[in-house]
């Protein structure tokens, strides 16, 4: 079954054209012309869908695609799935005769949405100007062009050609998750004009790009060549706007792989440090039980509107436990020293009243350089904000905007952080870590009986370890949404129980799994895919 090859090889085209009459119907599109109606036969008709992998494409139903002659505009062959073809007339008159000395020229302009972003042509007109690639989210736009091997006849049946394409497909990752839609480049050519009499395609228009959604750290872009390497602005949702260089490229490239184009993204509050905000009227008190000698934090007093008074850093001097009186709307935020202290695991940081918990995690490793460390060699929050068993229990509401940075964990990192915190109602939204290590998020969540996620929560791991989710969200209730990219196993209990006791209906009826696509040995059951949940291909 053939494929339209996007960045591979290119398609030859049977076109049969039936014999040429005038044509003055009431079903032509203006019975002023005379028309030739072509039939374009392609052999297998695939759904247009590029598999950015692979570099492929195919037809679906309704594609179009528009023809020249003479220099001039001639009309626009539809795709019908039916029967594979390419069918419609093409257009002439005595001021605008076919030039049967030039071939008809093929333009595809596959995922333009062109019928919406621009006007169709005008009948002989020479140019077609601002076909719009600017969205690339629910599937990529290509732009080809081909023209028959020999010229116009009127009595010539059948002609063949190759689409090449005019358009770069390109591979960019990033060390973050990207969440759906929130991906953009600016300053970039998103629009091509079309010159019908010397078939040229000439990028204008910077503007905007949004990217076609891959996986959570990897996205694909068609663009339009540049002879020279050009800088764009990235802006990502929950992320500081970058610019990234991008290389030249030419019509009919297939960046990808070590091609790709690499780049890193900072959490827009990344800067800002572990900190906790009493929430409640009455205010409140901060325990940090079993601190590390030199540990540090600092309270902020609320003074009204967005204004604090700060009372400096005060370092932790082996005293067993700290406690740190709070008003409504006063912050505590929590420092390492230096570089020195990495092990957390017997420390944990609770309040008696409603609190918000927010900022980087990676303030407690590294308390200068925080906002872009990532490394968690020797590290461990395990138990951090646990219940304990607290009298009264640990009052922390929201998490979700805390941010965990690291990508490669370290073994027990994270486990049982928030165990028994039944009054934490939002989780931290990403959990970004790629590579996993024994243990790193077990017990992270067990017995969180309200949390849940605004937004569905991405495990972005394609390795399990020992242990790695066990029990990870035992007991989570309000949990029905989430994502677990998973593609290989390469251990023990790394999913035991990790789903046991979660919801079983959801807002929308149903709760939801997705997986990794491809993947088909999840079991069903608590220590898998729970039973009634919906499993989708992510």
């Amino acid at each position: 079954m053939k494929k339209l090859a996007i960045f591979v090889a290119a398609l030859v085209l049977a076109l049969g054209l039936a014999q040429c009459k005038k044509q003055e119907t009431p079903d032509t599109p203006n019975a002023e012309y005379n028309w030739v109606h072509i039939n374009m036969k392609v052999n297998g008709g695939e759904r247009y869908n590029i598999d950015p992998n692979t570099g492929t494409a195919g037809f679906t139903d309704g594609d179009s695609i528009y023809v020249s002659n003479g220099g001039k505009y001639r009309g626009v062959l539809t795709y019908s799935d039916s029967d594979s073809t390419f069918t419609g007339p093409l257009a002439y008159d005595d001021n605008n005769p076919m030039d049967t000395e030039d071939s008809l020229h093929f333009y595809f302009f596959g995922g333009t949405n062109s019928d919406i972003t621009f006007n169709k042509p005008t009948l002989f007109q020479t140019t077609l100007n601002g076909v719009d690639i600017s969205e690339q989210s629910e599937r990529l736009p290509i732009l080809s062009y081909g023209k028959s091997t020999t010229p116009y006849s009127n009595s010539s049946t059948t002609y063949s050609t190759t689409l090449e394409n005019q358009c770069a497909l390109v591979e960019f990752t990033t060390n973050r998750i990207l969440k759906e839609w929130a991906l953009r480049f600016e300053g970039i050519n998103n629009r091509v004009n079309i010159d019908f009499a010397n078939h040229t395609f000439t990028p204008s228009n910077e503007g905007n790009i949004t990217l076609y959604t891959e996986s959570p750290t990897r996205r694909w872009a068609i663009l339009l060549p540049n002879e020279d390497s050009v800088t764009v602005n990235v802006n990502a949702t929950g992320y500081d706007n970058i610019d990234i260089p991008i290389p030249p490229v030419k019509k009919n490239d297939y960046l990808h792989g070590e091609n790709a184009v690499s780049f890193e993204l900072t959490a827009t509050d990344a800067d800002k440090p572990l900190t906790m905000m009493m929430m409640h009227e009455d205010g409140g008190t901060i325990y940090v039980i079993n601190p590390p000698e030199g540990m540090q934090y600092e309270k902020f007093e609320w003074t009204g509107g967005n204004n604090y008074n700060s009372y400096g850093k005060q370092t932790i001097n082996g005293e067993s436990d700290i406690s740190i009186d709070v008003n409504r709307n006063d912050k505590v935020s929590f420092y390492g020293n230096g570089t020195s202290i990495k092990d957390y695991s017997s420390t944990n940081i609770v309040s008696t009243n409603d609190v918000e918990l927010s900022g980087n995690i990676m303030s407690l490793v590294d308390e200068e350089n925080f906002a872009t460390a990532t490394s968690m060699e020797g590290a461990s929050f395990a138990g951090l904000f646990a219940d304990n068993n607290f009298p009264g229990g640990n009052h922390i509401l929201d998490a979700s905007s805390l941010l965990l940075p690291a990508t490669t964990l370290s073994e027990n990192c994270y486990s049982g952080m928030f165990a028994g915190c039944s009054f934490l109602s939002g989780g931290p939204a990403e959990l970004p870590a790629l590579t996993l290590a024994s243990g790193c998020y077990s017990n992270m969540f067990k017995g969180c009986g309200q949390v849940m996620w605004a937004e569905t929560l991405v495990l972005p791991a394609t390795e399990l370890v020992d242990s790695c989710y066990f029990n990870m969200f035992d007991g989570c209730g309000n949990l029905y949404k989430l994502t677990c990219l998973a593609t290989t196993i390469n251990g023990t209990n790394c999913t035991t129980n990790w789903l046991n006791g979660v919801a079983d209906t959801s807002p929308d009826g149903v709760p939801t799994f997705n997986k990794a696509e491809g993947v088909d040995w999840w079991t069903r059951g608590p220590s898998g895919i729970p039973l009634g949940w919906t499993v989708n291909d992510y």
